[in-house]
């Protein structure tokens, strides 16, 4: 099937977060942004299927785009993020151990638990892996269980039993709150690396102004894991602006764990078998370095990441483009940040900028929100 070349992107400008795109669509791509504003709504380019659905709400802040790609950061196919990250201790499988793999589907979870599978099978040692898709196999809960063994007679079952997982990989965080994840761990057992970027849940279509409770789904995950091995990441994130897609976290997420001594199993082996699966294999190869650069220096990937302007300089950008400047001039950037500090106030600024909604088209057509979303190209 063919790929459109179109993309579809919500101008936060303009964007009033009335989630009638997310009714139109019931699309796990259209996700909340978070804005001084209040919650609007963004496109999350890696994971959308281009049917065009969340188009059919009567919005103006909606942009279609021909032509243009997502942004992708200007690295060589030859970087390597770990060239000087120390190699771990790799430890000795002296015992069956058990690994757990959360997310949703189409993000790649039943794709890491096959390159640990075939990882073991190229050191001649024993795996079963268990995927767990469900009916809802892309946009909904996904479980992988993965054993490895030194040989068969170590691995009885292809699942998980009750308290038996030593490393959780969540993929995504309220997959790994679930009763189906909290029963498999043991706090004094089980290590976790998870993504703390949160993606939409089912209520989030019904209710735009949905509490997704991020500290309660994070406290949750750590109180059935070892609080001393447990690391929470916004992978997600850093992918999607290091790496250009999204996609790349779960191997991120592997790499992070590796590096911590967390997988029982040989660089190469796992290397050697994302050169089997034969999709994407540089790309693959650098976000598992990433992921371990991450492990041993986050500060050295915080700053591969591309700064972001400040809130209130895109927001007095826009009101100078909306409106004459000499009104403009008339907010100090001091009142219009304290006003924005009271709910009450943001109706009064919208007042301020002088333009009713529809009105507001005039500035979908940016490049600079368009770009600060990861689109590049003629727009």
């Amino acid at each position: 099937m063919p790929d459109p070349d179109q993309r579809v992107f919500i101008n936060p400008l303009v964007c009033e977060g009335c989630g009638d795109c997310s009714v139109q669509s019931n699309c796990v791509a259209v996700e909340p942004l978070e804005t001084t504003f209040g919650r609007k709504r963004r496109i999350n380019q890696s994971s959308c299927n281009k049917d065009f659905s969340c188009i059919n709400g009567f919005c103006p802040s909606f942009v279609t785009l021909k032509g243009a790609k997502i942004a992708k950061p200007l690295l060589p196919k030859s970087t390597d993020f770990a060239a000087r990250v120390p190699l771990p201790e790799v430890p000795a499988l002296r015992e069956d151990y058990n690994i757990f793999v959360t997310g949703i589907g189409g993000t790649g979870v039943v794709t890491i638990a096959a390159l640990l599978g075939m990882a073991a099978h190229l050191e001649s040692k024993a795996a079963t892996t268990a995927d767990m898709a469900g009916l809802a196999q892309k946009g909904g809960a996904v479980y992988s269980h993965v054993r490895l063994g030194r040989s068969n007679d170590d691995l009885r079952s292809p699942r998980i039993i009750t308290g038996g997982v030593d490393l959780l990989l969540a993929c995504d965080s309220v997959v790994a709150a679930g009763a189906a994840t909290q029963d498999l761990l043991n706090p004094a057992r089980s290590a976790a690396v998870v993504n703390s970027n949160q993606a939409p849940v089912a209520d989030f279509v019904m209710n735009r102004d949905f509490d997704f409770q991020h500290a309660r789904v994070e406290q949750a995950v750590r109180a059935a894991c070892n609080p001393n091995r447990t690391w929470v990441l916004p992978t997600e994130r850093m992918a999607s602006a290091i790496m250009g897609d999204a996609i790349a976290a779960n191997m991120m997420l592997l790499g992070y764990a590796w590096q911590h001594g967390l997988v029982p199993l040989q660089l190469d082996s796992l290397m050697r078998a994302i050169e089997l699966n034969g999709v994407a294999i540089p790309f693959n190869k650098q976000a598992f370095a990433l992921g371990r650069l991450l492990a041993h220096d986050r500060a050295a990937v915080e700053a591969l990441m591309p700064g972001v302007p400040p809130e209130a300089s895109r927001r007095d950008s826009g009101l100078a483009d909306r409106q004459p400047r000499r009104r403009a001039d008339r907010i100090p950037e001091r009142r219009l940040c304290a006003a924005l500090r009271h709910a009450r106030c943001r109706r009064a600024q919208r007042r301020t900028a002088g333009q009713p909604r529809f009105r507001t088209a005039g500035v979908r057509c940016r490049a600079q929100p368009l770009q600060g979303d990861g689109l590049q190209g003629r727009i």
